[in-house]
């Protein structure tokens, strides 16, 4: 059987537009691509699946192995999705694309 051709993800264009001392150690780090929309919706998102998790742990106190798993780490990637949402909010570009000029 013939096996599927290994799809190779390249950087989104605004990434290109980072010093590249922000890419020193690609190994070391992951790069997810949102707009501030997208990442204010996925932390909505994560706000109602914290509530929803909190309400389900309240209805059963008494058997704390039926808990949701994963609300440590959803709240921790809400908050540096926050964090990144605030930055980008307040931040100037490092570099400044190239303007072309019609002659």
């Amino acid at each position: 059987m013939k096996r599927p051709a290994k799809r190779i993800r390249r950087p989104a264009k605004p990434a290109a537009m980072l010093p590249a001392s922000d890419f020193a150690d690609l190994s070391a780090n992951v790069l997810l691509v949102l707009t501030s929309e997208e990442a204010a919706r996925l932390s909505e998102g994560m706000a109602d699946l914290l509530c929803w998790a909190r309400g389900f742990a309240a209805a059963c106190p008494a058997e704390p192995e039926r808990h949701p798993m994963g609300a440590e780490s959803t709240r921790r990637m809400r908050e540096l999705l926050k964090r990144a949402i605030r930055d980008a909010e307040h931040h100037e570009p490092a570099m400044k694309p190239a303007m072309r000029t019609e002659q």
